[in-house]
């Protein structure tokens, strides 16, 4: 995740669920997935606003390729 300054503020890597919890600043934040071994691409940036004392879920989707 990169705040408003393009500054990394935190990176997370998801269990084998697909879940990760993550504690960040209050803000607007961009999560920039990476890459995934198997998968043909990569998901879109998102970008969401975080309020103080919230909680937020994001869901980032990846596109598998298989049609």
């Amino acid at each position: 995740m990169f705040g408003s300054d393009d500054a990394e503020s935190v990176r997370g890597t998801t269990g084998s669920d697909g879940i990760v919890v993550l504690e960040v600043v209050p803000g607007e934040l961009t999560i920039e997935p990476q890459p995934v071994e198997g998968l043909l691409g990569i998901a879109s940036a998102v970008t969401v606003t975080v309020v103080e004392g919230q909680s937020l879920a994001v869901t980032v989707e990846y596109d598998t390729g298989i049609r």
